[in-house]
């Protein structure tokens, strides 16, 4: 019991140094419900993006390659973290819809879309990135939206 309680402890500690245990516990949440990829092909291939939901695929993708290069390394963690909660979104917004498609179905109607999401998005995304952004900073919301609607 002392052993796993300094292993908590010790791993809390460096949570904050080492990148990966950034969002580790996120990954691992999340692919309980499907796979979590990090600097997939795709992050290669779009040097800007800092991650996605592939509903086709049933795939999230984590580009942190990207965010280390495209981010102030202060900022590495919190970005990781709410680039894996705005996806987590779109999973339940794919459960949502019906899991095994390529349809995403936002739960509010009438959602307001913010002026960077207008200028960023193709308009019949609005709604759906609307509500993403909407939920990502609200703690464990999109957890539990994933949990709601895909189990």
């Amino acid at each position: 019991m002392i052993t796993r309680i300094f292993a908590t402890i010790f791993l809390l500690s460096i949570a904050g140094c080492h990148p990966a245990l950034a969002y580790t516990d996120l990954v691992n949440a999340l692919e309980k419900y499907v796979p979590v990829e990090i600097n997939s092909y795709g992050c290669e291939r779009n040097n800007r993006s800092d991650g996605w939901y592939r509903p086709r695929a049933n795939q999230l993708e984590l580009c942190v390659d990207n965010i280390k290069a495209n981010w102030p390394k202060n900022r590495h963690k919190d970005v990781y973290r709410k680039v894996l909660m705005h996806e987590a979104v779109h999973l339940a917004q794919d459960c949502h819809a019906g899991f095994h498609n390529a349809e995403l179905k936002p739960f509010k109607v009438n959602m307001y879309v913010p002026d960077y999401v207008s200028r960023n998005y193709a308009k019949e995304d609005h709604a759906l990135e609307a509500e993403a952004f909407s939920y990502w900073h609200e703690g464990d919301t999109p957890l539990k939206l994933v949990k709601k609607f895909c189990n």
